[in-house]
């Protein structure tokens, strides 16, 4: 399917042109498949995909509720803790570079933290909320704010990948602005797992009204793809959490209740509903 009117032709993950139409229905049209990595991609036009990605220009930008954040310190300080770990240096001696990094809430975990912390951000509104709470954070994409070479031992990318067409140019600057043998760490959600099975259509991540501008779907075998086009090395993608059942759905609370006690396993073999992905520029 090669159509100028999609927002998306070319597979975001290994370049292919070669999709395959899925039966699941979104509102925007059919999910597409790539045939060559098995990555999948929204049927959305430009204009579709620009007005759900509105919603990010308000200023509070992506800052979670207070409950909410706790539950985000928690997690964000295990997988910073995990970087710290692999690279064998406290967090003090580590200089940390947010890409999307809206109002800056994970800046201000991974600064309590004792990283050195940078953001870049495109929305200019939530990027002055972050510089407010005193971050230095670059407003524009980081293809654009011209960086130093080598200047970053960590990157993270959480959340964002879903919203990009062609994600490659990102990675090889990321590549670029990491030191030799620095980190990037990528969450997002799991479209290779039990949950796009489990849900079909339903899953909510496929939402691009709900969640804007989310466009583009990984598996653990299409994170692989782009991270060796990109020249970065694969140091460990892992899955967590299941949900059988979207919330509001029939069945749901039985089904979270399934959910929960299959989680574990079903994350140790890959197919949890998230997907957190560390890759390393090679030394």
């Amino acid at each position: 399917m090669n159509d100028s009117r999609l927002f998306i032709n070319d597979c975001p993950a290994c370049g292919a042109h070669d999709w395959e139409t899925t039966s699941l229905s979104l509102r925007e049209g059919p999910l597409r498949r790539c045939r060559a990595c098995g990555h999948y991609a929204s049927s959305s036009s430009a204009a579709e995909y620009g007005v759900t990605m509105r919603e990010f220009e308000n200023p509070a930008g992506t800052l979670p509720s207070d409950g909410s954040m706790q539950r985000r310190r928690t997690l964000i300080g295990r997988r910073l803790a995990l970087l710290a770990r692999l690279l064998n240096k406290p967090a003090a001696e580590l200089s940390l570079l947010d890409v999307g990094c809206s109002s800056g809430a994970l800046l201000s975990i991974a600064s309590e933290a004792g990283f050195a912390v940078q953001g870049v951000e495109p929305s200019s509104a939530p990027a002055q909320t972050a510089r407010d709470q005193g971050f230095t954070v670059h407003t524009g994409f980081l293809e654009q704010v011209g960086l130093p070479d080598a200047g970053f031992d960590i990157v993270t990318l959480m959340e964002v990948i879903e919203h990009l067409p062609q994600p490659l140019d990102l990675f090889q600057e990321i590549h670029r602005v990491l030191r030799p043998g620095g980190l990037l760490m990528v969450s997002t959600g799991n479209a290779g797992g039990l949950t796009l099975r489990a849900t079909g259509a339903a899953w909510e991540y496929l939402d691009m009204a709900r969640h804007g501008g989310h466009v583009s779907f990984f598996t653990p075998s299409s994170m692989r793809h782009l991270a060796e086009r990109a020249g970065l090395e694969n140091v460990r993608i892992d899955t967590r959490n299941l949900r059988l059942v979207e919330k509001g759905r029939p069945g749901y609370r039985p089904a979270k209740l399934l959910s929960e006690l299959l989680a574990w396993p079903v994350a140790r073999l890959g197919l949890g509903h998230d997907l957190v992905a560390v890759l390393r520029r090679p030394v």
